[in-house]
């Protein structure tokens, strides 16, 4: 009799241990539901957006030349993704800088991202004059879960450019701090700025970005901001 209810005590205690488990397990899901927000990061494709752009830059030659530059324009993006390569098409419709115009050679552009070419995130198309290419380290950011204060590390240009970026959630909205220095080619360069997720973890709601970069020949200080429509 007394084995018995000692059995019994022991059934009972076990269910109540894996009850109490079962209790912690949920809860946990749950809390890390709400910690992550669902927050699985992957920029979304086959999508067109509008863009409202704003560039400014100061380039100073060592003769002494100081050339100022400004140019507001809007954007319309298509973007478009085969597995690791993401493809945007664009038109632009506003005022370019005329000393920039050769770059703008036309309103119309295509660009690339290999997102498996970590190499690329800094090299291509980049022109110290006008660093607008380093735009495309937003598309770096990892496909990942996502959770406040996460930091991770981008290594380019064969270890001689490197990106920290910071997660912050702030009232259940996503922001990434970026912060670049090193070398591209025969530029110094450095690159802060924010850029602010959208609500559904799939792309920007805006992005802006201060790079410097110097050459023997020049300094050039540029900002870039984005707004989406």
């Amino acid at each position: 009799m007394d084995s018995f209810f000692k059995r019994s005590f022991f059934l009972r205690k076990n269910i109540s241990k894996l009850v109490l488990i079962s209790i912690i397990a949920v809860t946990a899901y749950l809390f890390r539901d709400r910690l992550f927000l669902n927050s699985r990061f992957r920029i979304q494709t086959g999508h067109q957006q509008v863009l409202n752009v704003h560039e400014k830059g100061r380039i100073s030659y060592v003769s002494g030349r100081i050339l100022d530059l400004k140019n507001e324009y809007k954007v319309e993006e298509k973007i478009n993704r085969e597995e690791s390569v993401i493809t945007v098409h664009g038109r632009i419709d506003g005022s370019i800088d005329p000393v920039l115009a050769p770059v703008f050679n036309s309103r119309n552009y295509l660009t690339e991202i290999d997102l498996s070419d970590v190499e690329s995130a800094c090299s291509a198309g980049f022109n110290p004059l006008y660093p607008v290419a380093l735009r495309r380290l937003i598309y770096f950011m990892p496909e990942a879960e996502l959770f406040d204060g996460q930091v991770w590390e981008l290594n380019t240009c064969k270890g001689k450019f490197n990106c920290s970026y910071m997660l912050k959630f702030n009232d259940e909205k996503a922001s990434v701090e970026i912060l670049c220095s090193g070398s591209i080619g025969d530029s110094d360069v450095a690159v802060s700025g924010d850029f602010a997720v959208n609500k559904k973890l799939n792309g920007f709601d805006s992005v802006d970005l201060e790079i410097t970069s110097s050459t023997p020949e020049l300094v050039s200080v540029w900002t870039f901001s984005d707004r989406k429509k």
